[in-house]
This record gives C-alpha cells, structure tokens and sequence, in this order.
C-alpha cells in the first residue's frame, strides 16, 4: 500500500516541483477553500462574538426594567397602605335626646349632621324643646383619644 501526496511548501530551495495539471487545480482549489474557509470562520467568530455582546446587553437591560418594576410595584403598595390608612373625613348625622340633671322634666331633641376629619369634627346642630323655640348652633368638637 502507498500514499501519495504533495507538499505546499518545498523544503529545498533551489528545487522545483513540477506539477501536473489535475495536481495544479487541486492545489489551487485547496488554496481557494481554504482561504474561504478562514473568511467564513472570522465571519462567524465576529457573528457570534457581536450576539454575545447583544445577549449581555440585553440581559443588563432586562434586569434594569425589572427593578424598576419592582421598585414601582414597591411605590405602589406604600401608597395603597398610604391612602387605606388616610382618611379625608367622614359624613355623619346623629339623632338624640339630651336631658337637664338626669331628668327627662324638659328633654331637648336634637340633630347632629358631622364632617368628621381624623382630629376633629365640625358641624351643624338642630335642636328642639317642648318649652323653647327651636334653634341651631355649630358644633367643633377635638379628639382627645
């Protein structure tokens, strides 16, 4: 069994190899390939080196844009404790009976209508007794507990 081969690069330098023409083209199409095949490699490696660079960048903005989500998520639900935990104020309206020295001798009935806030309540009264007129009055009250 025997091999044949050729060589690309004479070790001699002053000899020649003389080639046949099917030697010559094969030499020229190894040449062309592989020259196209260090191109297409270099094209590639460029390729996959720019979507490596893409992949970093993107996965950099994508955990920018959950933070963000994360920290108005965050916002959000202070908020949310913010107003549940605040009230503006309250509308109210009593009805009741008030009496002199715990006796029922000259009751007077009265209506209440409150705006009530979170220290205090302002309001309108309108009162009536057997023996008097009746009449009105404005009602500021402040919590103390």
């Amino acid at each position: 069994m025997g091999f044949k081969s050729f060589s690309q690069i004479d070790t001699k330098k002053d000899s020649v190899v003389v080639l046949t023409e099917k030697q010559a083209r094969n030499v020229a199409k190894d040449l062309v390939h592989l020259d196209a095949a260090k191109q297409i490699i270099q094209e590639q490696e460029s390729r996959i080196k720019n979507f490596e660079k893409k992949e970093i960048e993107f996965k950099n903005q994508l955990s920018i844009k959950d933070s963000i989500i994360t920290y108005q998520k965050e916002i959000i639900d202070i908020n949310k404790q913010i107003i549940k935990n605040k009230r503006p104020f309250e509308v109210h309206g009593y009805v009741g009976v008030q009496s002199t020295q715990f006796t029922l001798i000259a009751p007077t009935l009265y209506t209440n209508l409150m705006l009530e806030f979170t220290r205090f309540n302002i309001g309108a009264q309108y009162f009536v007794q057997p023996s008097n007129p009746p009449g009105y009055s404005v009602v500021l009250e402040y919590n103390l507990f």
